[in-house]
């Protein structure tokens, strides 16, 4: 028979640790303290059997007033709720019939509840006790039995030793423990961030396709970090600057502008933020149409962002459009890359760039691996159409440079992206960006990202699966470049 622990095996808190639901416990009852003192409380039953009722019930022995302990223990399974994700890993492989072992002081009702919440529908039989894994009672009634089990959890006395001890054979797993890079990100102060990576990998399905598996790892573990760090800083950075709307920068900034939005749906101040359909070709071959449109989109006080690039085509369409907004890009080609020489050989003839930028290759990275994680399914946009008697223009798409199966490795990893815009409508998740991660400077976010930009540059997944394409097309948009008058 196989069974499985339940807390960290199968279901996880966004927040990690139970102490994080006890502090927002607190937080929403207005009673400082209430976290300690909950904590105490508990650790007073440890050693005999106990229910979260007991637990409220030693409070109330403390002189907790009983109005403020029901709302108290109705706020903590609220946010038990709130802050449950799956293990998919181990969720996925729950048949029926399989067994269920928890010690946790929670109702096993409500236990059956998260696991609903988290996406379990199969029947299963659930064991709940305080301390039956710990003490090795559950073990020993299911030797006594005759059940052979096969066991897996995360605790390594728990669910290893005491289930071994009586006969069980038992794997550990450590999924629900922060990998490397989140605890790098906590130790860089972006703790948020590092929940929302973590919350990701623990979300995903495992893949039979060795190229999925880690295009998904990359999106959550390297590239949603990646865009939230930037999303945050460009976050400070419009609170700085006079800006009066941003310009995400089609196709690669698409994943970045959807969580910027998302990210400042409740500031105050909140600027407006829009897709800008733009492509390099398009900049530099601009078309009456295409200036016109960017003319109403953008003004001085406007901010242009893109991921990559060297600044040299937002440049022709501000001369030949007449209208000068600021620009942002995340990795900055300076006039030195030999992108940047190929261009002033080209269309970029006098032109100047003033573009601020976070990251550079004088970082030891490179521009390929993050564009490849920010890969569109749609083609290059090479014009737009404005529509008579609407203030609206429909682009004109190139030909998508990706075939089938690619189109397919781009949805799993857009499905990441699509996960990640989920956890920002957590209140948990939002209230740890905001309070902790937006308050990271510049060079805090700079020294976060490179290692992480690092690991995309190093990924063999990305290049094999989107490479050959992207560096063709690429090649074909440089050589037309290259062939326009400066």
């Amino acid at each position: 028979m196989r069974s499985y622990d339940v807390f960290d095996t199968l279901i996880a808190r966004k927040c990690i640790w139970p102490h994080g639901i006890y502090s927002l416990v607190e937080q929403r009852l207005g009673k400082p303290g209430f976290a300690a003192a909950r904590v105490e409380a508990e650790r007073t039953l440890q050693g005999r059997e106990h229910t979260l009722d007991d637990i409220y019930t030693e409070l109330a022995a403390r002189g907790l007033p009983s109005d403020m302990l029901t709302r108290a223990r109705t706020l903590e399974l609220e946010a038990e709720l709130e802050n449950v994700i799956p293990i998919s890993a181990h969720l996925n492989q729950v048949d029926d019939g399989d067994l269920l072992v928890s010690d946790t002081y929670l109702p096993a009702e409500f236990i059956r509840l998260l696991l609903r919440r988290a996406g379990l529908a199969r029947q299963v039989v659930l064991l709940r006790s305080a301390e039956g894994k710990a003490s090795g009672r559950v073990w020993e009634a299911l030797r006594d039995a005759g059940l052979a089990v096969r066991h897996v959890g995360d605790h390594p006395r728990s669910d290893v030793e005491m289930a071994v001890r009586h006969g069980a054979s038992a794997t550990i797993s450590n999924v629900a423990q922060p990998s490397s890079i989140e605890q790098w990100l906590i130790g860089q102060g972006y703790t948020g961030t590092a929940l929302v990576a973590r919350a990701l990998r623990l979300m995903q399905t495992s893949w039979a396709d060795p190229v999925l598996q880690e295009l998904g790892d990359l999106q959550a573990q390297v590239n949603v970090p990646i865009l939230l760090i930037t999303a945050l800083y460009l976050r400070q950075r419009v609170a700085q600057l006079d800006v009066d709307r941003i310009l995400f920068c089609s196709r690669d900034c698409r994943h970045l502008e959807r969580l910027y939005r998302l990210l400042t749906a409740g500031d105050p101040c909140r600027v407006e933020s829009t897709y800008f359909y733009t492509s390099r070709l398009a900049r530099v071959r601009s078309s009456p149409a295409y200036r016109d449109y960017f003319r109403k989109m953008a003004t001085p006080r406007s901010l242009v962002v893109d991921l990559c690039g060297t600044g040299l085509s937002l440049a022709r369409l501000y001369r030949d459009s007449g209208i000068a907004p600021r620009t942002f890009l995340l990795y900055g080609m300076g006039p030195g890359h030999a992108v940047a020489r190929r261009y002033r050989d080209g269309f970029a003839r006098g032109l100047e760039v003033d573009a601020e930028s976070l990251l550079n290759e004088e970082q030891g990275i490179g521009n390929l691996a993050i564009e490849l994680l920010n890969v569109a399914r749609h083609g290059m946009v090479e014009d737009v159409v404005p529509l008579a008697g609407f203030d609206a223009s429909v682009p004109l798409l190139a030909a998508s440079e990706y075939g089938p199966t690619e189109s397919a490795w781009i949805a799993t990893m857009d499905a990441v992206v699509d996960q990640a815009a989920g956890l920002l409508e957590d209140t948990f998740l939002m209230l740890q960006l905001h309070e902790g991660d937006a308050r990271c400077p510049a060079e805090a976010a700079r020294r976060t990202m490179v290692p992480l930009w690092q690991l995309a540059d190093r990924s063999a997944a990305l290049s094999s699966a989107f490479g050959t394409a992207h560096l063709r097309d690429n090649a074909r948009i440089l050589d037309a470049l290259s062939a326009t008058p400066g």
